[in-house]
């Protein structure tokens, strides 16, 4: 019974750390710049030991990252303690997620200046089907407002002559 016992223990001690790694998972976050206050969503996907950021690309509409499991050249590695989880984009930007409460931070890198630059909440989401849902948001949000600059087109050329 105590050899029972004992398994059972080392196992859930084996296992624990496994419930807070991040692949396989997502953040949905609202972001908000510090210099003036323009809110936005972003959407991170962590998936082997990299982080890619859920977006359209612009000239085909495809959604990115296209695959679970993909080693996009866009994905960027990321690094975790029990607090943190921190990564770099392949610009300037280093970012930091707070793992208690989820608040997200992005910090400009440029020529010794750290200058914080947008932070914000956000969410956990599990598994690949909500980065799929994004995408299908995103292209959608897409038409509209190409429906929308359409229509303040027509709407100014009303009247003209020539």
């Amino acid at each position: 019974m105590k050899k029972l016992l004992l398994i059972i223990l080392l196992n859930l001690f084996i296992s624990l750390p496994s419930l807070a790694n991040p692949d396989g998972k997502g953040i949905d976050c609202k972001m908000a710049s510090v210099d003036s206050g323009r809110e936005f969503k972003t959407m991170w996907w962590f998936n082997n030991s990299k982080v890619a950021i859920v977006f359209l690309r612009s000239y085909d509409d495809e959604g990115m990252p296209d695959i679970e499991n993909s080693s996009s050249l866009l994905a960027m590695p990321y690094t975790e303690d029990a607090d943190k989880i921190t990564w770099r984009n392949r610009v300037e930007y280093k970012y930091y997620l707070d793992r208690k409460t989820l608040e997200l931070k992005s910090f400009l890198n440029k020529n010794q200046i750290h200058k914080k630059m947008y932070q914000g909440s956000c969410k956990v989401f599990i598994g690949f089907a909500e980065v799929k849902k994004r995408h299908k948001e995103l292209l959608e949000l897409k038409i509209q407002r190409r429906l929308e600059e359409k229509e303040r087109y027509r709407k100014a050329r009303e009247g003209n002559k020539i």
